[in-house]
């Protein structure tokens, strides 16, 4: 396994996820656990109005998003359900 840590979400499908690391090469995962997924063992959830889960609440997905990295570091992105994505096992741990 690398340790190179994932700089964005590039794709979030059902259970396909589609990363991008640091030196550009992309990491694939699909099935399994959200928290595994997502590197959030926490299941830490950041709501937004076109999420799946959460469509009715007020802020944006952009929003949502920046209230996560201001609340957690590491956080890199949002899936379609508004579960955090960390860049790394360690640091979704961390928080």
């Amino acid at each position: 396994m690398t340790s190179q840590k994932i700089t964005r979400l590039v794709i979030s499908v059902g259970k396909e996820r589609v990363y991008e690391r640091e030196d550009g090469s992309q990491l694939e995962r699909s099935g399994g656990t959200v928290a595994w997924r997502n590197n959030n063992p926490g299941n830490l959830k950041f709501g937004f109005i076109d999420s799946v889960d959460t469509e009715h609440l007020p802020r944006t997905k952009d929003q949502a998003l920046a209230a996560a990295k201001k609340e957690f570091d590491g956080v890199v992105g949002l899936d379609q359900h508004g579960n955090a994505v960390f860049e790394s096992y360690e640091a979704g741990r961390a928080d």
